[in-house]
């Protein structure tokens, strides 16, 4: 049976995430985790769009060196244009014959959802403010392309280096238009692109050289009745008991509540829009995700306890709701390559946050809060020195602290762990808030950036 999801951010970016065919592309196509370019290669997707669509994509920048088309359609320079560039390491977003200036300083390497509602004007990454485009109706004419901008066609330019995940087009009415992803044409091995909401079918690419291919994107689609157990793989499709591979994925489709029987471990969760859910279980019960959490949903509470284990690369922490809740047993990170954090609001029980390894820290992406549903701790689990510190990275607004709980009872929130980059940490409500030296005893004299 095929199923359709809808995507996350797509950032975004996320997230880009949460369309995908919940089965398989059609036969003759794999979907991949994404494609990468070099720079030589772009992809023509035939789709003429209106000016009041909205584009997302989902991307990760290899380098940040140049100016960079993410995708573009324009009759000519500064011509009735709805075109995305990395210009001067900023994020740029052109609309009919003007621009929004430049208010997003992307790195490479996290993963970023690009977004530009052209029919309100106004741009995002990740949920931060990416500014205003120029007003104004028009009539564009010339297909969007990937990867490179150009002029009704010619005047190829600007091409991107970066990974590609998704690219999705919505009309004004809500209507997806057509949603991109990674794929590959097995008959012949060919990388380009596949429209699994639109009728444009597979775009190769129509620049040189050749895309590199990510890990097939295999979808594992939970279809237990609520309560079930996730642990034992009889309610998933295709039944698995363990996903482990790079790029597979369990989604869960509808609003339920989970039970974690017993440890499980998935490469990446994606909760849509579509209501609340628990995963029970208890502080024995470990939930490990090693790419990614991605939540749509109004909320998402997990009384099991939650792992994340990068291997490599950050693992991402993304949520769009009201908040995400994880209750006693708390939230464990270990691995390599630690937490790229975009979310509203985390609620943190007794278990709070343990970082198990050197550099497994979170680091955030924009403002987010912590609230206090009972007294926690953030801490780090091995001896730190400040050549190894790890923990909270603030690199973009303001991680606030909220040591009161829902029902205005304050609590004793104590964090151990480096604080660093160039945002701002705060406490807000009724409680305290205890700063100390690594777990206050084999770590103490560590020098915190605080």
């Amino acid at each position: 049976m095929k199923r359709i999801f809808r995507s996350l951010i797509s950032l975004s970016t996320l997230t880009a995430v949460l369309s995908l065919d919940a089965g398989t592309l059609p036969s003759g196509y794999e979907r991949l985790d994404y494609i990468e370019a070099s720079g030589t290669q772009h992809i023509d997707t035939g789709v003429v769009p209106e000016c009041t669509d909205t584009f997302e994509m989902k991307m990760r920048f290899t380098t940040t060196d140049g100016t960079q088309c993410l995708w573009c359609s324009r009759k000519g320079q500064g011509e009735k244009t709805l075109t995305c560039f990395l210009y001067k390491s900023k994020l740029r977003f052109d609309r009919n014959t003007g621009n929004n200036g430049t208010k997003v300083t992307p790195a490479a390497g996290p993963e970023y959802t690009v977004r530009a509602n052209y029919a309100t004007c106004v741009a995002d990454v990740n949920g931060i403010d990416g500014g205003t485009m120029p007003e104004g109706d028009f009539d564009p004419t010339a297909n969007i392309f990937l990867f490179k901008s150009h002029s009704d066609g010619s005047s190829l330019g600007n091409p991107g280096s970066f990974r590609f995940h998704s690219f999705k087009v919505t009309d004004s009415n809500g209507t997806v238009r057509c949603e991109f992803v990674a794929a590959r044409r097995t008959s012949d091995n060919v990388l380009g692109v596949y429209d699994i909401a639109g009728d444009t079918g597979f775009k190769a690419n129509a620049g040189t050289g050749t895309f590199t291919a990510g890990p097939v994107m295999s979808e594992h689609v939970w279809t237990g009745a609520d309560g079930a157990s996730l642990a034992d793989g009889a309610n998933w499709s295709p039944a698995l008991a363990d996903i482990s591979a790079a790029g597979e994925t369990l989604l869960v489709p509808d609003a339920a509540t989970v039970a974690v029987a017993s440890d499980a471990t998935v490469d990446a969760l994606r909760l849509p829009d579509v209501g609340a859910y628990a995963f029970t279980g208890s502080s024995a019960n470990t939930l490990t995700v090693r790419r990614g959490l991605y939540s749509l949903a109004d909320s998402a509470a997990f009384g099991c306890s939650l792992a994340f284990a990068p291997v490599g690369t950050a693992a991402e922490f993304f949520s769009t709701g009201s908040g995400v809740e994880v209750s006693a047993p708390g939230i464990t990170v270990g691995g390599s390559g630690g937490v790229d954090v975009v979310l509203n609001r985390l609620v943190l029980g007794a278990g709070g946050i343990t970082f198990a390894a050197s550099g497994s820290g979170f680091t955030f992406l924009k403002n987010a809060t912590f609230q206090a549903a009972d007294d926690f701790a953030i801490l780090p689990a091995f001896s730190q020195t400040p050549a190894s510190a790890n923990g909270l990275a603030i690199n973009v607004g303001t991680l606030t602290i909220n040591t009161e709980d829902e029902a205005g009872t304050g609590h004793t929130v104590t964090l151990g762990a480096a604080v660093s980059g160039s945002g701002k940490l705060t406490k807000s409500g009724a409680g305290t808030l205890v700063m100390q030296d690594g777990d206050g005893a084999s770590n103490t004299g560590f020098t915190k950036a605080y």
